[in-house]
């Protein structure tokens, strides 16, 4: 699987060395309300499982990316990362993308490792087959597989994934 990912698309890849992220005092209410989403205390947003930040370009969406990430690994929350860059080759589309966050997948939620190896040893060209079809056998069901077998309503095991750049 390693041979597939891109390591350089990490929230804490030394390739994305000192990332950007916003300065103290700033977004303050942008990055409260984000937390609130994910801690699911916002009401308006108790039902949403996505969050698609949207803005133009430079506007600080990676920066607001990465400070939630910061914020929410001190409180274990990060599944997986992957932080897309039109300016390097290895995460400037979407061919290691799947692999990539099934990797730290892999390593954050444990109870997934079992389906993982086992769906990459029935099919080693797993990662030559569609988007579609990686997600759903590496990403898809086992995290379904995690979040059957505990509490949802027990906030820990509120988990993220981020992903930056993605254009649509």
């Amino acid at each position: 699987m390693k041979e597939a990912v891109a390591h350089t698309a990490f929230h804490n890849s030394s390739a994305r060395f000192d990332p950007p992220k916003c300065h103290p005092n700033t977004r303050v209410a942008v990055l409260q309300k984000i937390m609130d989403w994910i801690h699911r205390t916002d009401w308006q947003t108790l039902y949403r499982y996505i969050l698609w930040l949207t803005g133009t370009a430079g506007a600080g969406k990676s920066s607001i990316a990465q400070s939630i990430i910061e914020l929410c690994l001190l409180e274990g929350m990060v599944i997986a990362s992957f932080f897309f860059s039109r300016t390097d080759i290895s995460r400037n589309h979407g061919g290691p993308f799947v692999a990539t966050l099934a990797y730290q997948i892999f390593f954050s939620v444990p109870t997934t490792q079992r389906a993982i190896e086992a769906a990459i040893d029935q099919d080693p060209l797993i990662f030559k087959r569609s988007l579609d079809h990686q997600f759903d056998v590496l990403i898809v069901q086992p995290l379904r597989a995690f979040y059957n077998s505990v509490d949802t309503s027990d906030p820990a095991c509120y988990r993220l994934i981020v992903i930056d750049g993605l254009r649509y």
